[in-house]
């Protein structure tokens, strides 16, 4: 590449690693690339006015604010808005079998709900055998009824 032309034409190397960033984002998704990306971008179009000190300071700059900034704040509103369900959440309204039996007063009891052992709390005696379904969870702990 002519030095020449990077030095006339400096927006074109900001194009150009502006692109490199954004692929490098879909590459190693660390949701930084793209915040470097778009401040490429904005000295690519502050670079026809500034020199390269200048658009250096700017890059770095709106990088660090971006992803500093930016960065937790988008996360922390797409975590909010993406929780995955745990898996006794995923369990709520499935049936299962009593394997313990489920005494409210001691607060022992276990279920079989597809497959797999489960703690159990009822506010009724559930004996042994009995068909149950899920109606919520406490932790890890099912809170069931007799059906």
């Amino acid at each position: 590449m002519n030095l020449d032309l990077l030095s006339e034409s400096p927006w074109v190397l900001w194009t150009v690693m502006a692109l490199i960033l954004a692929i490098l984002e879909v590459g190693v998704p660390v949701f930084a690339f793209l915040f470097a990306s778009i401040a490429a971008m904005i000295t690519a179009l502050v670079s026809l006015s500034f020199g390269w000190p200048i658009q250096l300071v700017i890059f770095i700059f709106s990088t660090l604010l971006f992803v500093v900034i930016l960065r937790p704040r988008l996360l922390n509103r797409w975590q909010r808005n993406h929780s995955m369900p745990s898996r006794a959440q995923a369990l709520v309204g499935a049936q299962g079998v009593v394997s313990e039996t489920v005494d409210p007063i001691v607060g022992t009891g276990r279920v079989m709900v597809e497959g797999q052992d489960w703690a159990a709390k009822s506010q009724s005696l559930i004996s042994i055998g009995k068909t149950i379904k899920v109606e919520k969870h406490d932790g890890i702990v099912l809170i069931i009824k007799e059906i």
